[in-house]
């Protein structure tokens, strides 16, 4: 029969948002949350007493090569470090994108009872890096100037269509003002840009960054 203390702390841990799954020290499959069930497209009967390795499959997302689960290096006592890139493979085939993270469960005595698997959906995440690298792709790869700023007009990026048509490498503008960038003779299209940003063509600007300062 459970303890009260042993009911609160399965219902706290059928009741967080991650995947949570425990095994006994042979990894076999005691517990699993409604999260864990979800990702795994498996209920409880799937589950328990299932051996770990049986049900929880990941691969590289890169590769394809079959991983470890991070429960069976706890249970011989390996060092488990953070992974990326872990596709898990659900009981119906599905693949989905996933951060895990295991710990031993030890007794009073510090006797190795089992171990603890957290792992989470991060497919949001991914996609959202994914574009992240996409548009700093083609900023960096197009031939029109492109600059960022942050709230205090300092610049935060610039990129190689800038440094063609301005004359200055990322790392000589990165951190200076906008408002120090000369204004060249350029075409139409350069012109427009600097002229929404609020700097006049043709001006002549005395320019100041990172310890140089230039008439233009």
């Amino acid at each position: 029969m459970s303890t009260p203390l042993e009911e609160q702390l399965r219902t706290t841990l059928a009741s967080i948002g991650d995947g949570v799954i425990s095994t006994d020290s042979r990894g076999y499959i005691v517990f699993a949350n409604k999260v864990a069930e979800s990702l795994l497209r498996a209920d409880q009967g799937q589950l328990l007493g299932k051996l770990l390795d049986e049900i929880f499959q990941t691969v590289n997302e890169l590769t394809r090569v079959r991983m470890e689960n991070p429960v069976a290096q706890v249970l011989r006592g390996a060092p488990v470090g953070l992974t990326d890139q872990t596709i898990l493979i659900a009981q119906d085939g599905s693949e989905i994108p996933i951060d895990e993270s295991a710990a031993p469960i030890r007794s009073e005595s510090g006797e190795l009872q089992g171990a603890v698997l957290i792992f989470r959906d991060v497919t949001e995440r991914r996609r959202s890096a994914m574009n992240d690298r996409l548009l700093a792709s083609i900023v960096e790869s197009s031939d029109d100037a492109i600059v960022s700023e942050d709230l205090n007009g300092i610049v935060t990026s610039w990129n190689r269509g800038a440094e063609r048509i301005f004359g200055y490498t990322a790392a000589e503008m990165t951190g200076c003002s906008i408002v120090t960038i000369p204004i060249p003779r350029t075409p139409p299209r350069s012109r427009q840009f600097w002229n929404e940003s609020g700097v006049a063509s043709g001006s002549t600007i005395s320019r100041q960054c990172g310890g140089r300062k230039t008439a233009h």
